[in-house]
Formats: structure tokens, sequence, C-alpha cells
């Protein structure tokens, strides 16, 4: 009996940029796994979990061709349906091989969902879409505990105010993919119709990470551009961000998310942070993100309410793999991504290289406690 978790495919419909994990990845994953199984003398009983952001429902610049939006009723069924067929279409490959694995091996197929597929959890049709395409899977809402493991596998974005709300309702972050990260790039095209190089770099800001870094990002791929290009380039996310902060949606989520008690809480942070984007250029926005880290990466890896009693807590939403003992009985794990990640250098350039991660837990009686894989592809 053993136990698998992946997290932060983001299968997208490709609408947004060429994201979508390479279907070579999972003949690595899967021999990886048969190996470990095959080491472990235990062939049988794997567990495999998809710890959320599988289906990334916001990255689709449909969500810019009409009314609809996450956070918003009106024809929300109707566009989720139509933004996952083609996900589903974009990434047929890998679904396949994932469908193949999984009949061959007999393996049980275990969905949570994060921020980005929030709405599979919401939609029984979205569901159905699904297993039409990928087979049986149980979708299990925002956790999934394994008592056999003694396991409690999440997301992580119910410690992340800007990406998880109680009640159902849509988060800020929704608005901020869809409005702003979404929508930056396709302005850039349209202002910048002769320039693909600077077109593709601006759409591969989605990749960087952490995303405090992306206006440095923005600088950085304009360096041979000149002054008069990098100024478009702030006018376009002044203009974005202005008309960010007057939306309906956001404006009521400022005033949910202010407490009058409290100096500098989330809507103090996020105001501050996009206000202040406008005041200064691109080299200081990333100094000021620095200064607020947090509104990037709320989940710190050591809040784990419900997860005092399993030994193991396995996360996902950050993009960077971490194995952490929290006491002598309870391990933390992040599973990372299988994106391609930029970083920024210590001289201020940027390297961008395909990541992949994911986590393993044996079973009772099996000689080892648990594995971790992690590779790198430049």
């Amino acid at each position: 009996m053993m136990l698998a978790v992946v997290s932060d495919l983001h299968f997208a419909d490709g609408t947004t940029g060429p994201y979508n994990v390479n279907p070579d990845a999972w003949d690595i994953f899967f021999d990886s796994l048969e190996r470990k199984r095959e080491r472990s003398e235990d062939k049988l009983g794997l567990t495999l979990v998809l710890a959320g952001d599988t289906f990334d429902l916001l990255r689709s610049a449909a969500w810019l061709d009409g009314e609809s939006r996450p956070w918003a009723s009106r024809g929300l069924q109707d566009a989720a349906l139509r933004i996952l067929g083609g996900i589903l279409a974009e990434n047929s490959e890998s679904l396949q091989k994932v469908k193949e694995y999984v009949r061959r091996t007999g393996a049980r197929l275990i969905c949570v969902t994060g921020n980005h597929d929030r709405l599979l959890g919401d939609m029984p049709e979205l569901q159905s879409q699904v297993v039409q395409v990928l087979g049986p899977i149980e979708f299990v809402g925002l956790e999934y505990r394994d008592e056999v493991h003694d396991a409690l596998v999440v997301h992580g974005h119910k410690w992340d105010p800007y990406n998880f709300e109680t009640g159902g309702r849509a988060p800020i972050g929704d608005a901020i993919v869809v409005e702003l990260f979404n929508r930056y790039p396709i302005e850039v095209a349209k202002r910048f119709p002769d320039n693909a190089t600077l077109r593709q770099a601006i759409c591969e800001m989605d990749n960087v990470r952490p995303l405090i870094d992306v206006p440095a990002w923005i600088l950085w791929s304009a360096r041979q551009c000149p002054a008069d290009t990098v100024r478009k380039l702030k006018e376009i996310w002044n203009g974005l961000v202005a008309e960010f902060l007057e939306k309906d949606f956001v404006k009521r989520w400022m005033k949910r998310h202010n407490r009058r008690l409290s100096l500098f809480d989330e809507a103090d942070r996020l105001n501050l942070m996009l206000k202040g984007s406008r005041l200064v250029g691109f080299k200081a926005m990333t100094g000021i993100g620095r200064r607020f880290s947090d509104l990037a990466s709320g989940f710190a890896g050591r809040s784990r309410p419900g997860g005092a009693r399993h030994a193991y807590l396995v996360a996902g939403h950050t993009h960077a793999p971490v194995t952490e003992a929290l006491d002598d009985r309870h391990i933390y794990f992040n599973t990372g991504t299988w994106r391609r990640t930029s970083l920024r250098a210590r001289d201020g350039s940027f390297v961008s290289w395909k990541v992949m991660a994911y986590t393993m837990i044996y079973g009772p009686g099996s000689r080892h406690r648990f594995a971790t894989w992690r590779g790198e592809l430049l």
C-alpha cells in the first residue's frame, strides 16, 4: 500500500501561453513510481492524489471574451465548461497516459481542489466532463485524509488569504489572475504587434517564482528595448491596475477584508501593493513586493490546521518542493510543481528550467516511511 502525491500541474487551455506539462513527463513519473514499488516489494494498493491546481480554470483568455467571470454567476457554468473542454483537449495525450496507467495498475485516483480549479469542486457538471476523458477519479474537495498512511493531503491555499475564502466565495486571487495576469500579455500584444520576442517573454511571466519578481522579469525581458518601450509597458500595467481597483468585485472584497481595528490587514496590504505599483517603476515594484512577500505566499508550511493527528501533511500551492520535520512525529511536504520555472539570479538576470517533483508515503510494514523525488531539466 503506497500513497503518491503530485500537485500544481496547471493543465491549461493554451490561450494564455505555452504552459502545459510535456506528456513525456508522465513516463518519467510512472517509471519512477514503479521502481519504488518494486524495491518496496509492494506492487498493489497505490493511491495517486492530484493535490490541487490540476485543471487551471483561471488561466484562460476566454474569461476576457465576455461578461462571465469566475466570481460572477452570469454564464459561469457555460464558460467553465468551455474552458475545461479546451483544457482536456489541449492535454489529451497527458490525460490518456494517466488513464492508461490507472487502468493497468488498478491505482486509485483522487483529486483535491485548489484555488485554480476551485470551480471543479463546486460544479458536478465539470467533474463529469473530467471523468468522461480521464476515467474513474474521486473528487474529495479541499482535503484528502488517508488513515492507512496517516496523511493529510491538501492544496495549501487554505492558509493563503488572497486565494481562499470561506463560505464558497471566490477569492481576490481569481480576479488578480484574470484581470491582471491574463490581460496584461494581451494588452502588450496589442501595443507591440511587431515585437514577437517581447510578447513571448511577457507571456512567460506566469512561470516566474516568486511572483513578486514578475516586475523584475518584465524589466529584464525589455532590457534590449528602448526606454520608450519600457515606459509603455508600465503605462499598460498602470491602466490595468486602475481598472482593477474600480471593479465592483474588488471593492466588495476590500470592504469585507478591511478590519477597522487592524492598521495593516489583507486589504491594506493589497491596496498598498497595487496603488504603489502605479507610482513607481518596475524595479521599485519588486522591492515593494519583497517587503510584503506574504502577499504572494500566505502559506508558511508551519500552520497545520487539522493536521496534528496525522504524521504527514502534504501540500502544494507554493510551487517550491520542501521536506520539513515539524517535530519528532510530524513531517510537512510540499510537492512543488511540474511547471517550467523562471528564477532570478544573483546578478538580476533570470534563468528558466523545467521542474518536476512528487512525494510518496509507504504503507505500514514497508522498509521505508517516505520518499521524495525532485528533478530539474534545462
